[in-house]
């Protein structure tokens, strides 16, 4: 409970929020997407917008990172971030993903320039928060991401392999073989893993 208190007491921190195509609209929803896709940020949307919070009378639940391990109490609303997506009776389901080039383009207010917009679409992806990183913080935040994203090492060895020949054309039995040289992994793991 003293955690709670202090949690209570803080305010949370956020940066600059910019609108996106989706939110938050119904009082239980679960928010499903990758690592900074903007599931946090439309929960703090969602919050902000909330008058009862500024007057303490506290009818909301947010978890981040629910792992649907305990049961939910009861009260009014209730919004749950997660890493996959499992039915929860009375849940509606809103899938977040990282920005499509339309919302790039509404949150790259430094490049006015729709090509080099695009350019850096391409080049450094869609994740809102690299938009204003200069190019070499977005390579090694991107990197940082990744890692993050690929706890297991073979799945990043995998990854890393597609992202290195994605521009060639390989056979998946070629891409298999290659790795197969830098570390031992099995052909049925590599296909299920590619597929997937």
């Amino acid at each position: 409970m003293n955690t709670l208190d202090i949690l209570y007491e803080n305010k949370v921190q956020y940066g600059t929020f910019l609108e996106r195509k989706i939110r938050i609209t119904e009082n239980y929803t679960i928010v499903v997407g990758p690592k900074l896709s903007g599931k946090s940020y439309l929960i703090y949307d969602y919050l902000k917008l909330q008058n009862f919070i500024d007057i303490n009378n506290i009818k909301i639940l947010v978890i981040e990172n629910y792992d649907y391990s305990f049961t939910l109490p009861n009260v009014s609303s209730i919004i749950l971030s997660c890493s996959y997506y499992k039915y929860i009776d009375g849940f509606s389901f809103l899938k977040v993903m990282p920005l499509d080039f339309e919302e790039y383009l509404s949150f790259d207010i430094k490049h006015q320039n729709t090509i080099n917009s695009s350019n850096n679409f391409l080049k450094y992806g869609n994740i809102a928060e690299l938009i204003n990183y200069i190019d070499i913080n977005k390579l090694n935040r991107n990197s940082e991401i990744i890692s993050l994203s690929y706890k297991n090492e073979t799945i990043y060895k995998i990854f890393e392999l597609l992202i290195k020949n994605s521009a060639q054309i390989k056979s998946a039995f070629w891409l298999f073989t290659s790795l197969k040289k830098e570390m031992k992994i099995s052909k049925d793991f590599f296909y299920k893993t590619i597929k997937i």
